[in-house]
């Protein structure tokens, strides 16, 4: 079954089937549970590991050609065949899982589902040449591009394999998902169906299930798929108001800070992006010519050799998480070889922005003078400001707040102060919207402004 028109969520066949479908994996959940009483990920990843191994011996000995002229799996309802071919590399499109790299797609994939990376953001996927990929045409930058996306691995795959996103992962040098945070969405230049997961995978036309990258207002041609598809009427919904720069400034912008390789020819997988990198800071003072490094037992890390931090004030620190899809453990060293006192750090899977306790050890260095109020948060800027009626602040008057690099800031102060109300300014014009924030002295809080 196919949905050849824009279909309602609450449409009866919709339901019917995301009824029917959520009692098989309910079955089969309970199946493979075993008595266990939750769905751990180690358990998803052993469902997952048996389901690649059926369809990799699936389209190793199947022989679709034989069961139809026995009379069998011959349905008309499915363009350029039916899952049977896909899945097992006899249809238009090759769908089958036959190599280690299309296991490791679709193992990455799930982890990636279960992160919580997935739990705010939509996830786009998207197979290409990384590179090269860019929002105008190859041959003509005035020219522009939508890049499309799979809302899923297998989004299309009912109707249409070409429509996957695992199709031309499985065929492409680099395999990626643009992980979209959903507070970013009223602003980013993305169109996202709102459709049920059952059109995403069953729809007749990509206008159901495709996320795409807005365009900029032209009356000239239109690269890929946009152009050839019910004329002007399919690519006006991805108009946007913004110029060719900006609007091309912003899709480059998620293109290098929020992707997530699958796979690639080039890159390393499973790298957590820029734009969900956890923090640590450090505030120590150190003897001049000496230096912070950080060992642990995950996130690129070990307990035989250190990473240096970078040093971003006179005794502030910080070390940028870039690829741990786990708990990190970890403890700081001066100059690699003098362990800071007291136990392990743990850094949470997922936090945006940790601060460690003050550095000690035993020879020259101290630790940093006055108990550090800090405040931190991500966000994509020209500049920051802060007003309110704190130690050096004013409700008339900006105080800046410092960029980290990418989309990090930070504001700090040793003063002493009671509990003290601000608000933040975007280019210290726009005012940020809801109440004002309050904070504690010797506290260390990440803010989530809106403006």
């Amino acid at each position: 079954m196919h949905f050849e028109d824009e279909e309602d969520n609450q449409a009866e066949g919709v339901r019917i089937i995301a009824f029917k479908m959520n009692e098989n994996l309910v079955k089969k959940i309970n199946k493979n549970l075993a008595g266990q009483p939750s769905l751990s990920f180690h358990k998803i990843s052993d469902m997952c590991n048996k389901q690649i191994q059926f369809f990799n011996q699936f389209a190793n000995t199947f022989n679709l050609h034989h069961k139809q002229q026995q009379g069998q799996f011959c349905s008309n309802y499915f363009s350029e065949g039916t899952p049977l071919h896909k899945f097992s590399g006899r249809g238009a499109w090759n769908m089958k899982i036959s190599s280690a790299t299309d296991a490791a797609i679709i193992k990455n994939a799930v982890t990636l589902e279960c992160h919580p990376i997935a739990e705010k953001s939509f996830l786009l996927y998207r197979g290409t040449d990384f590179p090269t990929d860019l929002p105008y045409s190859p041959q003509n930058i005035n020219e522009p591009y939508s890049f499309s996306f799979g809302s899923g691995l297998f989004a299309g795959a009912l109707y249409r394999g070409g429509a996957t996103g695992y199709v031309y992962m499985r065929d492409s040098k680099d395999a990626y998902v643009m992980a979209v945070p959903a507070q970013d969405l009223p602003h980013a230049p993305f169109v996202i169906p709102r459709k049920h997961a059952i059109c995403h995978l069953s729809s007749h036309f990509g206008t159901i299930f495709h996320p795409r990258t807005q365009i900029w207002q032209t009356n000239g041609p239109i690269y890929g798929g946009l152009s050839h598809q019910k004329g002007s009427s399919y690519a006006g919904s991805f108009f946007c108001s913004l110029d060719k720069e900006t609007l091309s400034d912003q899709v480059l912008k998620f293109k290098n800070n929020n992707v997530i390789f699958l796979n690639s020819s080039s890159r390393a997988s499973m790298v957590v992006p820029s734009a969900f990198q956890p923090t640590i800071h450090i505030h120590a003072q150190i003897p001049q010519g000496k230096n912070l490094y950080i060992r642990g037992d995950s996130a690129g890390l070990n307990w035989q050799n250190g990473k240096p931090l970078m040093q971003v004030g006179d005794d502030h620190w910080i070390y940028r998480v870039s690829n741990t899809f786990d708990n990190l453990n970890y403890k700081i060293l001066l100059d690699d070889t003098t362990y800071e006192e007291g136990k392990n750090h743990e850094l949470r899977i997922n936090n945006s922005a940790v601060e460690a306790p003050y550095f000690k050890v035993g020879y020259s260095a101290q630790p940093a003078s006055g108990q550090k109020t800090c405040l931190t948060l991500r966000c994509k800027a020209n500049s920051l400001t802060i007003r309110g009626n704190g130690p050096g602040l004013d409700w008339n008057r900006s105080a800046p707040f410092k960029h980290l690099g990418a989309d990090l800031w930070v504001w700090e102060t040793t003063q002493h102060f009671n509990n003290f109300e601000f608000k933040l300014l975007l280019n210290d014009v726009k005012w940020e919207s809801g109440p004002n924030h309050r904070v504690q002295h010797g506290k260390k809080e990440e803010i989530f402004p809106r403006f």
